[in-house]
């Protein structure tokens, strides 16, 4: 069966020549509106060429169940080129390749072809793979040789050789590698930076491979497989392998179910979150008579979650006067009521950025600063927060003095090391005929090492009184005798 389709393609290959020949004087020929303007191996294409509705006949409805059709267009009508094989989305444009040539289409959301390229030293193209951590992509001819392209640039970036075959391929951004294979060969698992083979599988009872695409659903990785089956007239499926397990998950779907060719086959395959906020889409192109760009729902992407999580920051320990004198236990919290939590980040102080996994200890002296964010499932990332503390195991030392005067007075001198803060203080008089000011509080905001705050009260009264003064953990007495509002003989 492999002999056959090779025969196939070597055919249509040569058929190509006087096809495209043909169809290029065509062009020159036909009106205005539907010219192309080659410039530079790009095709410029007048927007009324080809009109959205003509090759975008399904409406894109989210069910959010999967294998229900998101959309599709016909590739030869909105290229002008048949063999198209591979397909992918990079999140702004959807790409295909003609495998019988050097050809790249770029399509917009809509499915309205963008330009048409090629890059030197690249043909014949089967499926694609996008790196969304370089921008770049990659792809083979069923050969030794994946080729990094950057398809904005239209350069080739770098050709990855190696001892495998590369007709379907994927990109794995999680453990950055590349799987390919070629019809009924191994998976390789192969280093994009050295070609080296890392790993390699056996997909068992398929033998005809083309297209290949990753998924991480957050819980599990799972390999998609477009595969051709028992070629021409057979059920073209998409199946679900689990990377973990090294097992089929019993999760497949017949794409002939939608596009009843009798020569359709299997070609390049995609898994992307970008195209709908609300879903997971699995598409790709199969091959035929004409061929087709195609997507299906996969799964929920987070219900159209565009609300970040919230993060609070719990502090434990031993405070007084506004600071720690103990260890401070750091307990990060986050909720997310839509699509849920996917990891939190902090930081200490000036240290690298770590996955939030459990409570942690503070244990060093002085002041403190933790960062914090987290991200939920649906990708919203929450603004960054921070949450500042002191730790200073020496309990923090307070002096008061009392005076006497016009009412009470006291003052109160920080004599640690370290600046205090929220500072509680009371004034209490018991004498039995004070009529005002018995009793008064209040709060010290800050207090700088060394330097003194008096605070004070107004009395009325006649007698003798005890005076008791408290400022945070520390407190005084003395006594004296009040005379109308002035308070003599203070000791």
């Amino acid at each position: 069966m492999r002999s056959t389709k090779k025969h196939f393609e070597k055919s249509l290959k040569n058929i190509l020549v006087v096809t495209t020949a043909l169809f290029v004087a065509l062009l020159f020929i036909g009106n205005a509106a539907a010219t192309r303007i080659i410039t530079d191996n790009t095709i410029a294409i007048n927007t009324n060429q080809i009109k959205g509705e003509e090759i975008f006949p399904f409406p894109h409805e989210t069910s959010r169940d999967p294998w229900d059709l998101y959309f599709s267009f016909d590739l030869e009508a909105a290229t002008g080129s048949a063999q198209n094989a591979g397909a992918e989305f990079d999140g702004d444009y959807f790409y295909s390749t003609v495998w019988a040539s050097n050809l790249i289409h770029q399509f917009d959301t809509s499915g309205i072809l963008q330009k048409e390229f090629s890059i030197a030293g690249v043909s014949g193209l089967r499926d694609l793979a996008y790196n969304p951590n370089t921008g770049t992509f990659y792809g083979g001819a069923g050969g030794a040789t994946i080729w990094e392209m950057d398809f904005e640039s239209e350069t080739l970036v770098s050709t990855i050789t190696g001892d495998f075959q590369c007709r379907a391929i994927a990109y794995n951004h999680d453990d950055n590698v590349i799987y390919c294979s070629n019809w009924d060969d191994p998976v390789w698992v192969v280093d994009p930076a050295t070609g080296t083979i890392i790993d390699w599988f056996r997909l068992h009872t398929l033998d005809s491979t083309y297209g290949f695409a990753y998924d991480n659903d957050g819980t599990n990785r799972y390999l998609y497989i477009f595969d051709q089956g028992e070629s021409y007239g057979y059920p073209q499926y998409i199946y679900q392998w689990d990377l973990n397990a090294g097992a089929m998950t019993g999760f497949f779907y017949s794409v002939t179910s939608d596009f009843p060719m009798n020569d359709a086959i299997a070609g390049g395959l995609f898994v992307s979150d970008g195209l709908d906020p609300n879903n997971v889409v699995i598409g790709g192109c199969l091959q035929g008579s004409p061929d087709m760009m195609f997507a299906y729902e996969l799964r929920p992407s987070g219900s159209g979650d565009t609300t970040p999580p919230v993060t609070t920051c719990t502090l434990e320990g031993d405070m007084e006067g506004g600071i720690y004198i103990s260890d401070v236990t750091v307990t990060l919290t986050a909720t997310d009521d839509d699509s849920g939590v996917n990891y939190t980040m902090y930081k200490l102080d000036d240290g690298a950025w770590t996955t939030y996994e459990d409570s942690f200890v503070v244990t060093e002296d002085g002041e403190h600063t933790v960062y914090f964010y987290s991200v939920d499932n649906a990708g919203n990332i929450e603004d960054e927060k921070s949450e500042t503390f002191t730790i200073q195991h020496q309990a923090p030392s307070i002096s008061i003095t009392i005076k006497g005067g016009f009412g009470v007075s006291a003052e109160i001198k920080n004599t640690g090391e370290t600046n205090l803060t929220d500072i509680d203080w009371t004034i209490s008089l018991n004498g039995s005929l004070i009529f005002v000011g018995k009793t008064k509080s209040g709060t010290i905001t800050s207090l700088a090492p060394g330097d003194t705050e008096t605070v004070k009260t107004f009395v009325l009264g006649i007698g003798k009184t005890g005076i008791a003064v408290e400022a945070g953990d520390a407190s005084a007495t003395a006594s004296g005798t009040v005379i109308l509002f002035f308070v003599i003989g203070v000791s």
